[in-house]
């Protein structure tokens, strides 16, 4: 290959010398310095396959999902009979070497083969260019944006703002009242003599004070509205006011609020309210059965027969206290106020106190027997008086 040689003037005393052949050897160079390359990748990659037992030209998924089965079995920490250091070192190479063959070739696929250092500035373009789709979005200009505070008025930092809204405050409020003003001229000029008579005794009614120093306005309202007959219609006009309340909890359903008004009016009370005064009288009837077998015994510390007779005591109101206890709970369960509920009965607590207490007397009242009064033999004994009195 001869040299060629290009003349190329660039001024006035110089020229370039162009020699084609040494670029040709370059290139040359470089096209089989690439093949040998790329037949050592090759056989490199083939083995990288081999190593973790899968197909050659395999994809990077089945690479991955292969390189996890191999890991778990030649892990050195995974406790498989098969663990191997240096097996699974060669296994970590070659899935890393196959990586970076994916990585590459994801790269050539995107940029092309000359992406290199200076490639991506030769690249062609080989795919027409897509038009970018410019959305139909009108810019509002910074000068024409509104702010949010202060109605949107002024225009400057928040402080400068703020004085001018209060200026535009002050000449709001003047014409405000200069307008209300001028209408409450044309009014009084628009009414007829009977209206302004009329409105002349309603100030006076306002004036008035009774001797209690208070303004009589309410009342002279209500008399002027019902001399006016404004009361007419009223649904509950000479009828009594009703001690009955018919308002009810927002929180009950109105199903339930006339089920309580109706138990009410016919002498019910909720199921709560009766079990707690059952509670009650059983439990101030257990201590009352305490404090009489207490009376009987002597003062502490008892004897050793007295103790029997205390625990026999105790013992034989157990089942009332456990009957008591279901009482409560199920009081505890239907009552509706958290506050309202009540402790189990604890009977061990109840003897202690009352063992503890000193002894109290109790005075039996001697039943007094009862007159029977025969209401119809006095009357017959009365008539047969005044038969022979006569």
């Amino acid at each position: 290959m001869e040299p060629v040689v290009q003349r190329l003037p660039i001024s006035r005393n110089g020229v370039i010398l162009r020699c084609s052949y040494i670029s040709h050897k370059i290139i040359d160079y470089q096209t089989s310095m690439r093949f040998y390359s790329t037949r050592l990748h090759s056989a490199e990659y083939t083995r990288c396959y081999n190593v973790l037992n899968v197909k050659v030209d395999s994809d990077q998924e089945t690479v991955r999902q292969a390189f996890l089965k191999l890991v778990k079995r030649f892990h050195p920490d995974s406790g498989s009979s098969e663990a191997d250091g240096q097996k699974f070192q060669e296994i970590e190479k070659a899935y890393r070497k196959l990586q970076q063959k994916f990585h590459a070739e994801r790269w050539s696929d995107r940029w092309g083969e000359g992406a290199g250092e200076y490639g991506l500035y030769y690249k062609e373009k080989k795919a027409p260019e897509i038009p970018v789709v410019e959305h139909d979005i009108k810019h509002t200009a910074p000068q024409h944006r509104q702010y949010l505070t202060y109605d949107g008025f002024g225009a400057g930092t928040p402080s400068q703002r703020h004085k001018q809204y209060q200026k535009l405050r002050a000449s709001t409020a003047i014409d405000n009242v200069f307008n209300h003003r001028i209408s409450r001229v044309q009014e009084a000029e628009s009414l007829n003599e009977e209206q302004a008579l009329v409105v002349k005794d309603k100030q006076r009614a306002k004036n008035i004070k009774t001797r209690y120093g208070m303004d009589r306005l309410v009342e002279d309202l209500i008399q002027e509205s019902m001399a006016k007959g404004e009361f007419d219609n009223l649904s509950g006009k000479g009828k009594p006011l009703s001690t009955r309340q018919d308002h009810y909890n927002p929180y009950v359903d109105l199903v339930t609020h006339k089920m309580n008004q109706v138990m009410i009016d016919n002498g019910f009370m909720p199921e709560w309210i009766s079990l707690q005064k059952e509670i009650r009288a059983d439990c101030e009837r257990l201590r009352e059965k305490l404090e009489k077998e207490r009376a009987e015994l002597s003062s502490s510390p008892l004897p050793t027969h007295e103790s029997r007779r205390w625990a026999a005591a105790i013992d034989s109101i157990r089942e009332d206290v456990q009957a008591i206890n279901a009482k409560i709970g199920k009081f505890n369960l239907v009552v509706p106020l958290l506050h309202n509920q009540m402790l189990l009965f604890n009977l061990e607590r109840e003897a202690a106190k009352v063992l503890a207490a000193p002894p109290k007397k109790f005075v039996e009242s001697e039943s007094k027997p009862t007159q029977i009064k025969h209401e119809e033999q006095d009357s017959f004994i009365g008539l047969l008086m005044s038969v022979f009195n006569r």
